[in-house]
């Protein structure tokens, strides 16, 4: 087989994979439908829940203040809920910050090759079933977020109506530092404006991102402890509550703030540490007919949660090779001496990687356009995060390049250092 005939059954590979993602990505056009009607207002609350809220802060001193300051200030009754940060020393400066709020601390012992955030709220559980603590549900945190004053109370909305998991929208502290916070934000926001909104409506399904929910304690007990430990927790429980049938629900009017990268080194460590984390546990599950322990989840509800996790891959798999192909092209023409070939094929691998990065543009554009006013940056960082856009969706391809090299990255939990920022615009 020839030069052109390799190059041509590759970009015939490549035209088969966008045929592919557009054919099992059709019913985006009904999350469309409902991205356009007016959200409801959700019915006062009959019942106030008690919340036990989690928060796993190792090292995290620097920020822990942001959230505890926000429960502080939570219109939801200061009775009804209790805080727990959760530490991995004694000496941790959290600590004594806690108990200054009028809050408890937890200090986990069990750590050998377990710390991870999974793990952390495992303990903690336990911790909780051994004391005989009552409670209702569990709201889980991270150190670095900020919450609006009804957010607890908007949670509860949703447990009202019969939510056994449920999220608010989520947003960033310091989404407009720069074009890398920017571009991460803007992914979160068409999340929840766009994935979260759809799903929840069409199939009672939501994306858990990271942390700002609450879940049923009946959920926990049911599964015999907290069991979603792996690299991406979260992840692990959304594909967990598809599998089971557990209903759950978004808010879009509660509203909660994280810390994004600013920096290439600490976007890349969490990307390799997602991307491994969508490998694991249980790909294959939702495509079994494994008896749910609540109810069945709609069949395009899974059939769409499944694709969106599993045709990522199969895009990076495929880019990869595509690259592979070519730098071979190139590599073998170079050893060969055959320069005329590298200027024969430079036109066409040029064009071939700015229409890679035009595609990763074209991704940030239509998550622009569906974040709508919930990307709250200025118009300079919200030109920059389209069309610097390539770079952050570059990153994921790197990132499973890098843990596929190095497998001590596949399996430790990098801790990322919060610094605090807070560039909120209302």
């Amino acid at each position: 087989m020839n030069y052109e005939q390799i190059l041509g059954w590759t970009y015939l590979g490549l035209l088969g994979l966008l045929i592919l993602v557009l054919f099992c990505n059709w019913y985006y056009l009904k999350f469309v439908k409902v991205y356009l009607k007016k959200p409801k207002s959700l019915p006062n609350p009959s019942i106030f829940y008690k919340f036990i809220v989690l928060i796993p802060a190792r090292n995290e001193s620097k920020v822990i203040r942001n959230i505890l300051n926000s429960l502080k200030g939570q219109t939801y009754d200061q009775d009804k809920f209790d805080v727990y940060v959760i530490t991995e020393s004694e000496d941790d400066p959290s600590n004594k910050i806690a108990l200054e709020y009028g809050y408890k601390y937890f200090v986990r012992t069990n750590l050998e090759n377990r710390r991870r955030k999974g793990f952390a709220l495992q303990e903690a559980y336990e911790f909780l079933k051994e004391q005989g603590i009552e409670y209702d549900s569990l709201v889980i945190f991270d150190a670095d977020n900020i919450l609006t004053p009804p957010y607890l109370y908007q949670l509860n909305q949703l447990k009202n109506m019969g939510y056994e998991i449920g999220v608010g929208l989520r947003e960033a502290t310091n989404a407009n530092t720069n074009y890398i916070s920017a571009t991460a934000a803007l992914l979160f926001a068409f999340q929840s404006m766009f994935v979260n909104k759809g799903r929840s409506i069409l199939y009672e399904k939501v994306m858990i991102s990271g942390t700002g929910y609450f879940i049923d304690k009946k959920i926990v007990e049911d599964a015999g402890t907290w069991i979603w430990t792996g690299l991406t927790e979260d992840v692990d429980l959304t594909r967990y509550s598809y599998i089971n049938g557990i209903r759950m629900g978004y808010n879009p009017n509660a509203i909660y703030y994280d810390e994004q990268p600013t920096d290439l080194k600490t976007l890349h460590n969490q990307h390799v540490r997602w991307v491994r984390g969508f490998m694991t546990r249980g790909i294959l599950d939702l495509a079994t007919n494994k008896k749910p322990l609540y109810r069945k989840t709609p069949a395009l509800g899974k059939w769409e949660f499944f694709h969106a996790i599993n045709l990522f891959q199969f895009s990076e798999w495929s880019v990869v090779a595509h690259l592979v192909v070519l730098i071979g092209f190139l590599i073998h023409f170079s050893v060969t001496l055959q320069a005329t070939y590298i200027f024969m094929y430079a036109p066409f691998i040029a064009v071939d990687v700015l229409l890679m990065l035009l595609i990763c543009d074209f991704a940030c554009l239509i998550e622009l356009i569906f974040a709508g006013k919930n990307f709250k940056v200025s118009k300079k960082l919200k030109v920059l995060s389209v069309l610097l856009g390539f770079i952050f969706w570059a990153d994921w391809l790197l990132a499973w390049i890098d843990g596929f090299i190095h497998p001590k990255k596949r399996k430790v939990w990098v801790s990322i250092e919060h610094k605090g920022q807070n560039t909120i615009k209302n």
